[in-house]
């Protein structure tokens, strides 16, 4: 009956981990981890040393979508983490969510 959110670095590893956790909670909200976060901050993403190749299983459309696009470098930069994203933003979107 809770509402449970992961919110993860914005690149192939953290859509792999989202997956994993999916797999022992599928109604899990991934948070900040879209293509509309990644474009507003792309200017902040970095390359991702190693990416993961293989698809993870436990992803929804709009995720797999970005996932292939970082994974085949349509971006600049293929990772967003965290730290990156402004704090005002992380607490908008945070506090949308538990509204």
């Amino acid at each position: 009956s809770k509402h449970v959110a992961y919110w993860g670095d914005i690149d192939t590893w953290g859509f792999s981990i989202l997956s994993d956790a999916r797999r022992y909670l599928p109604e899990l909200n991934a948070l900040m981890m879209d293509k509309q976060t990644f474009i507003k901050f792309r200017q902040r993403a970095i390359e991702e040393p190693s990416p993961v190749e293989k698809l993870p299983p436990n992803l929804f459309a709009e995720e797999i979508e970005l996932f292939d696009e970082l994974r085949q470098g349509l971006y600049r930069g293929s990772r967003l983490e965290q730290e990156r994203i402004s704090s005002d933003y992380i607490a908008n979107q945070l506090l949308t969510w538990v509204l």
